[in-house]
This record gives structure tokens, C-alpha cells and sequence, in this order.
């Protein structure tokens, strides 16, 4: 098997399709770079040359998910940065959870009911999809897009929120 020539054969097909799927070419350039690493590290596990492009494409999309996911928590992952020296917090810091708490109430308030109950029961209460595609009466399939729907909202929210509040005390 000569993993270059299969590379270099089908690197620009999966490209462009990363860049559709992360939305954008530097983010493409790295899903595809770290897909090829990923890929030869595992050549072992492809069945044959033909099936390349589609297992390459597949590690690229799950690449490109991980990262998208990392980038959703971004903003809450800048609460993680502050660190409080004592044990009480201090009335800014009390502050600052007042509103990122006020703010994510809104967004939950915004959703549609439908999305609503899959956020809640999914991020709030940990359940997992099939747990709620049950309660729900409705597919797995069905209760992760209105996951995804609903977490894309609620992101939306609250980095506009933040931006608010990061511009209020500056």
C-alpha cells in the first residue's frame, strides 16, 4: 500500500469538504493535516485502498466535531480561568455569576419547547438520548439534532451575553 500516493490522490477531495464542514480554511487545513497523522498512525485498520477517501473523510469530520465541540465550550471554559484566593468570593466575582446565570436562563428561555426539553434533560439533568428519546416519544436520532439545534441557540446567546458583560465592565 503506498499511503502517499493515496494521500496525495485524495487529500484535495476531502478538503474541500472539510472546509464545508468546519466552516472555514484554517480550521479545514488543521482537521486535514491532523486526519493524515491520524490516519497513517492507524493503516492498519483500512480494509483497502478503495475505501481511503471515505475513512479518511470520516477521521477528518470527526476531527472537525471534537474541535467544533471544544470551541462551543470556549466561553465557559474562560469561567474556569478565574480562580478565587479566598474562600468567599468576591462581590465582582458574585456579580459575574449573577449575570452569566441570568444570561443562561435567557437562553434557555429562548428556546422553542421542543429543543427546550432535550437541552434540559441532555446538559442539565445528564440524561442520556435514549433515555429521553423515550420519555419524549420520539427517535435518537430526532432528540440529538434538537440537541445540537438547541445548544447551537443557547451558544449564540450566551456569547453575545458575555460580550455584553466583558464590554459593561471594561
Amino acid at each position: 500500500m503506498d499511503v502517499e500516493r493515496l494521500i496525495n490522490r485524495n487529500k484535495d477531495a476531502v478538503y474541500r469538504q472539510l472546509i464545508r464542514l468546519c466552516g472555514n480554511y484554517a480550521d479545514a487545513d488543521d482537521v486535514l493535516a491532523d486526519s493524515m497523522v491520524a490516519a497513517f498512525q492507524s493503516l492498519s485498520d483500512l480494509e483497502s485502498d478503495e475505501k481511503f477517501r471515505a475513512w479518511l473523510m470520516q477521521i477528518g469530520r470527526r476531527l472537525c466535531w471534537r474541535m467544533k465541540k471544544k470551541q462551543q465550550l470556549a466561553p465557559f471554559l474562560v469561567l474556569d480561568e478565574f480562580s478565587f484566593s479566598s474562600s468567599e468570593p468576591s462581590p465582582d466575582d458574585k456579580l459575574f455569576e449573577s449575570d452569566m446565570a441570568k444570561c443562561l436562563h435567557f437562553a434557555l428561555d429562548q428556546l422553542p419547547p421542543k429543543l427546550r426539553d432535550v437541552y434540559v434533560m441532555r446538559d442539565l439533568e445528564q440524561q442520556s438520548l435514549e433515555q429521553i428519546s423515550q420519555s419524549l416519544g420520539i427517535s435518537e436520532g430526532n432528540a440529538r439534532v434538537r440537541l445540537t439545534r438547541g445548544r447551537a441557540i443557547v451558544r449564540s446567546i450566551v456569547d453575545s451575553g458575555l460580550k455584553d458583560m466583558v464590554a459593561c465592565r471594561s
